[in-house]
């Protein structure tokens, strides 16, 4: 006797962010999460929310080929301040000066997708203007 085929889940997080586990866990809706495995490498031509887009959709669309009839909802965020575009720090020395940098300023942009094989794909595009980093205290 054979038993039913697995069911592919109904919601995919296409990141490794732990934080955007939790805000989506807030929702109390069961999901799994999948790293999305693409190449995050900046192109020199693009603008910061072209980036996020850019990333956020590569990131739906990788996942959803390994969870077909899923939703599968992509992101990625581009932290831009003064017109100086913000990587991952990598370092506690250089985390303090993105701080420091961001104090008192709006954060970037955000590129958020969702596919879904039998809907197609959506994006949402937004800026961050509402969130402002509360000045640092200094040492």
């Amino acid at each position: 006797m054979t038993g039913a085929a697995p069911q592919p889940p109904a919601l995919v997080l296409a990141s490794t962010s732990t934080y955007r586990r939790e805000l989506l866990g807030r929702l109390r809706l069961p999901f799994e999460v999948a790293p999305p495995l693409v190449d995050e490498t900046f192109i020199a031509s693009e603008t910061p929310p072209e980036r996020a887009q850019r990333l956020g959709l590569a990131k739906a669309e990788a996942v959803s080929l390994r969870f077909p009839g899923a939703t599968v909802i992509g992101s990625d965020q581009v932290a831009v301040c003064r017109g100086e575009v913000l990587d991952k720090p990598g370092n506690a020395a250089r985390c303090r000066e993105q701080l420091a940098l961001l104090s008192g300023a709006p954060p970037g942009h955000s590129g958020v997708w969702m596919q879904d094989r039998g809907f197609g794909t959506k994006g949402l595009d937004k800026r961050c203007p509402h969130m402002v980093i509360n000045p640092l205290l200094s040492d």
